[in-house]
């Protein structure tokens, strides 16, 4: 028997009601489901721009590490061609030799790069606060080291020049001192400085002594030099004046020839 058309009505009612009401709960599910979605999707890229800032927080002050790192090693460098008998202490040449080898070995972290993932900007933010203080303490060796190389070449230098001065002094002030003796005691301090300098002494302090002896020394050879111009100026001087007195008191070579020495027969009578 059909069924009755008010009974077949409630039905298609009915299966409406619940097609609506799966349809609603699919658009609120896919609702909720999108929602969702976005908003894991804020939350990785505010992890990822978290990760991105950590990074680059840490790059900062390492970058600064790795370029004063370089110019450290740049410099050394520069110095690994300066030869033992170029410095008054060759060990400031091994131990430079010694920080160049360490600081090649090292290798830097790569840059912080928005393409990486969280967990490799992490990683690299690690590695990096890691590593800084290695970069600052290779920095300092290298620097330290370079600068012991050029000091001590500068102290080389000052020890030959002061040796060059000094006999040169002593060349040139030869019979030209008041007293020999200063010129001998120029001389030892010449033999002493020469013997620290060829024998390649590391003896600063020995070193600095025999420099301050030369100085000494010629001064004592300098001041000697001025008494002996100062004695041979006022010999001179005294020469010209003798010569002037003598000139003045000669005879002329022409005119009437000078009067008889008047002698006590020759003198008049007043009776004659």
């Amino acid at each position: 028997v059909p069924p009755k058309k008010s009974h077949r009505k409630t039905i298609i009612i009915t299966v409406a009601i619940v097609a609506v009401v799966a349809l609603v709960a699919a658009g609120v599910g896919f609702g909720v489901w999108q929602r969702r979605q976005y908003d894991q999707g804020l939350e990785r890229n505010e992890q990822h721009r978290t990760a991105l800032s950590m990074c680059k927080k840490s790059s900062k002050a390492y970058e600064k590490a790795v370029k004063e790192y370089k110019a450290a090693l740049k410099n050394a460098k520069s110095l690994q061609n300066v030869k033992s008998d170029q410095v008054s202490d060759a060990k400031t040449l091994t131990t430079l030799q010694s920080a160049v080898k360490d600081a090649q070995n090292l290798t830097t972290v790569g840059e912080c790069s928005a393409d990486l993932s969280n967990a490799e900007l992490r990683q690299r933010s690690k590695a990096m606060n890691k590593q800084l203080p290695t970069l600052q303490s290779q920095s300092k060796t290298l620097n330290d080291s370079a600068t012991a190389v050029t000091n001590s070449q500068k102290a080389k230098e000052k020890q030959e020049a002061a040796i060059n001065n000094a006999q040169s002094l002593l060349d040139n002030s030869l019979y030209q001192v008041a007293d020999d003796s200063t010129r001998v005691t120029l001389q030892s301090a010449i033999d002493h400085a020469l013997e620290l300098f060829n024998g390649n002494s590391t003896d600063t302090n020995a070193i600095n002594q025999s420099i301050t002896d030369l100085q000494t020394a010629s001064d004592g050879v300098n001041a000697s030099m001025n008494v002996l111009a100062a004695q041979n100026q006022q010999q001179q001087q005294s020469n010209t004046g003798n010569s002037y007195n003598y000139q003045y008191t000669r005879q002329p070579s022409g005119g009437l020839p000078p009067s008889a020495p008047i002698t006590p027969d020759d003198t008049p009578s007043s009776g004659s």
